[in-house]
């Protein structure tokens, strides 16, 4: 057994080494340049959940005051947790099956179950970007099908101080249910596959496949554009935005708290909870860009820094959604916490801002500079999960995978473009909804609560901390320690347990879907949490020792080059019982 963990542990248990080939495999990928893995990194934590997400979480929950347990929670919770992932991925220089495997073989099931739900959000995260397209080339039209003359009717609101009494999103809602849609009564109502959106699906695998197929190669040139881009188009719309009738009321809305809703327990659920999925937590796919890394990069400054600018963008892209949202309000002869203005989820972006742009003069420029964005937006976010399962794959059998990445790629796209096809019928609204809100919730908080009680409390944190200093050359705070150990896996447990106790059954409207689908979608739910026990057996039962305890221990203990001295930080299974 030792000598299978040596042999499993060859490749990055030098720290400062120059990387060697463990076993004939090629040698591990690096990023060309340091402004590729951030670029990388920015453009993935960054997506649809900070546009549209966070904004509305800010609608619901007292509007600026909504800031103060959103940022508490994104220093306690989120940077713990992000570092601990960059910190892991740079150590092990692999990906999250090895990367378990090397500093805790017990719990190597929590890469398995990082995995699957890359594997099932990446099903219906790229219907969205398929809906992106579609919009993109529609907004080309002379008169954009969702316009249905609203732009005359609103006219120019400057000088009008009507109390405007007309629905500017009616024709937006009826081109997305019915053109785009095509939605049926039930979830398991089929219907027909929309084609002309089938092909947009088609287009968007094939833009991702484009972006990885050469490995980091083509993704570390790639993340220039789709890292960056998004961020030129939200400072166009904020320009324009800002000067739009109502603007000033949506932004005064957006950052004037509420102070009572802080008293609300709810409202610190949802500011914890975004950060976690704002920073895209769980997923592994951190864990995957840092293992490309030189060992001896500086992750701390790195965790920082790329937490910082995704909870800036959350909110920057708060206040550019607000100046619509007050621009609606105005339009329609509502106050701007209406709770008929702003939606969650598809709805904001597909509904609500096209009809919104579609009342500004030349609205097909905004529209394509909108979409164009969502596109980017969405890209580098999904190719990323890609990246980690084609990453896993490979690493299972790097002798005769590693140089046919291509192919490996090539069949993940496929495969998950076919699973995404149920999306493309007429009840493939009420799937999308299905697999979002079970594929990457209550699960991802379990695995975040899995890495937090392995590296804390099983490898150790004062241990992990040791490994980091060697790499970065530096002595880290004790504060990481206190997290690790202590605060974040109390607030993680605190969400999690939170979720499954408020949970209520899912619903799309005024649609209530029936029990068979609420099991399927808890099966979605399950089949990444039950990696983590299931594997956890598995590597019991094959640990060596005589006994149950020392087949424990054995199957806790890291690789011979990840030990250091114990002292400092009795790990778990050491103490007696």
């Amino acid at each position: 057994m030792e000598e299978e963990k040596n042999k499993n542990g060859n490749e990055g248990c030098s720290f400062l080494a120059p990387r060697r080939a463990s076993q004939g495999a090629p040698p591990r990928e690096q990023w060309s340049r340091k402004i590729e893995f951030l670029f990388a990194c920015v453009g993935f934590a960054v997506g649809y959940g900070n546009f549209w997400r966070f904004p509305f979480k800010c609608f619901k929950n007292g509007g600026g005051a909504f800031l103060i347990p959103f940022l508490i929670c994104l220093v306690l919770a989120g940077i713990p947790l992000f570092m601990l992932e960059l910190g892991l991925g740079q150590l092990t220089q692999a990906g999250p099956l090895k990367a378990w495997r090397k500093i805790c073989p017990l719990m190597t099931g929590i890469g398995y179950g990082m995995v699957v739900v890359c594997f099932l959000v990446s099903i219906y995260y790229n219907v969205i970007l398929a809906w992106s397209c579609f919009y993109f080339f529609n907004s080309f039209k002379s008169t954009l099908p969702w316009d249905g003359g609203m732009a005359s009717t609103v006219g120019n609101l400057t000088n009008s101080t009507n109390n405007l009494t007309v629905d500017v999103t009616s024709q937006s809602k009826y081109f997305f249910e019915h053109e785009v849609l095509n939605i049926s009564g039930a979830v398991d109502d089929y219907g027909v596959i929309n084609w002309k959106v089938t092909l947009c699906l088609l287009l968007a695998w094939t833009l991702v496949y484009f972006c990885i197929f050469k490995g980091i190669r083509t993704t570390g040139k790639v993340v220039y554009i789709t890292a960056t881009l998004p961020y030129v188009m939200l400072l166009i719309f904020f320009i324009h935005g800002v000067q739009l009738p109502g603007a000033t009321k949506g932004i005064m809305y957006y950052i004037t708290p509420v102070w009572s809703m802080l008293a609300k327990p709810q409202v610190w659920v949802d500011a914890a909870s975004q950060v976690f999925y704002s920073l895209t937590l769980g997923f592994g796919v951190m864990l995957t860009f840092a293992s490309y890394n030189k060992q001896d990069n500086n992750l701390v400054r790195d965790a920082l820094l790329i937490s910082i600018i995704d909870a800036l963008t959350s909110i920057f892209s708060g206040v550019v959604v607000f100046t619509i949202i007050g621009y609606l309000a105005e339009v329609q002869g509502k106050e701007v916490d209406d709770p008929t203005i702003a939606t969650d989820g598809p709805g904001l972006v597909f509904i609500v801002y096209p009809a919104a742009l579609a009342t500004l003069p030349q609205p097909q420029i905004w529209s394509v500079v909108f979409f164009l964005m969502l596109i980017t937006l969405g890209l580098d976010s999904q190719f990323g999960q890609v990246e980690l399962i084609c990453a896993a794959i490979i690493e299972q059998y790097p002798e005769k995978l590693k140089k046919r990445k291509e192919w490996v790629v090539l069949a993940v796209c496929v495969l998950l473009f076919l699973c995404g096809l149920i999306c493309m019928t007429r009840s493939g609204m009420y799937w999308f909804n299905l697999i979002d809100n079970f594929s990457a919730g209550i699960s991802l908080l379990f695995l975040g609560l899995c890495e937090l009680i392995t590296v804390g409390w099983i490898f150790g944190a004062n241990n992990f901390r040791t490994q980091i200093e060697s790499l970065v050359g530096f002595q880290i705070s004790s504060f990481w320690i206190i997290m690790w150990k202590f605060v974040t896996p109390v607030i993680v447990t605190a969400i999690f347990l939170s979720s499954l106790i408020t949970n209520k059954p899912l619903t799309y409207e005024t649609y209530m879907y029936p029990d068979w689908s609420q099991a399927v979608g808890w099966l979605m739910a399950i089949a990444s949490m039950i990696c983590v026990p299931v594997v956890a057996l598995l590597s019991w039962h094959s640990a060596d020792g005589n006994t149950s305890r020392e087949k424990l221990i054995d199957s806790m203990s890291a690789v011979d080059c990840f030990k250091v001295d114990k002292d400092a930080d009795v790990p778990l299974y050491a103490v007696e019982m």
